[in-house]
């Protein structure tokens, strides 16, 4: 799912199976819908793929941007979806996009600039991370180990 935005007027959800990359379900939501609300088209589109889907296919995994409502629906806790036992990660460009969000914002603080000077490399050495690993668990531990130099190099200590 593509981030709509408050102007789009059609969400398209596509659901695809990890292995064999085959598409197995879509759904398309037009925001008339949705009370004319582009923001809740994206929820909808989950919960028809999911309702569609649960009674015939064992969802293990979702794959998603940081939507607050996805996230929500997915709660392992309190979703929607809690009882299906359904782990809910996020898609890796979006984290990077995030993450060079984030170190833009922490550059722009009056005397913190030069981080901004590290700001593609920070976000390639994250990218050089996920492609590592193969899991979640792998990928987390290869930010432990090699993230660690990121922040040498940051802080110019060169060992």
């Amino acid at each position: 799912m593509d981030s709509p935005g408050h102007c789009a007027q059609y969400c398209t959800y596509t659901t695809i199976e990890q292995d064999s990359r085959d598409i197995v379900h879509i759904v398309s939501v037009d925001k008339r819908e949705t009370s004319r609300n582009s923001v809740i088209m994206e929820k909808e589109c989950l919960i028809r793929t999911m309702d569609a889907l649960l009674p015939n296919v064992r969802i293990k995994e979702v794959v998603t941007d940081a939507h607050p409502q996805i996230t929500g629906l997915l709660n392992p806790e309190r979703g929607r979806y809690k009882a299906w036992g359904i782990h809910h990660s996020l898609d890796i460009w979006h984290a990077a996009k995030s993450l060079s969000t984030r170190i833009r914002k922490a550059g722009a603080v009056k005397g913190q600039n030069p981080i901004q000077v590290w700001s593609r490399d920070i976000v390639n050495h994250f990218w050089y991370c996920s492609k590592q690993a193969s899991t979640e668990e792998q990928f987390k531990l290869c930010l432990r180990l090699m993230w660690v130099g990121v922040m040498h190099h940051v802080c110019n200590e060169h060992f």
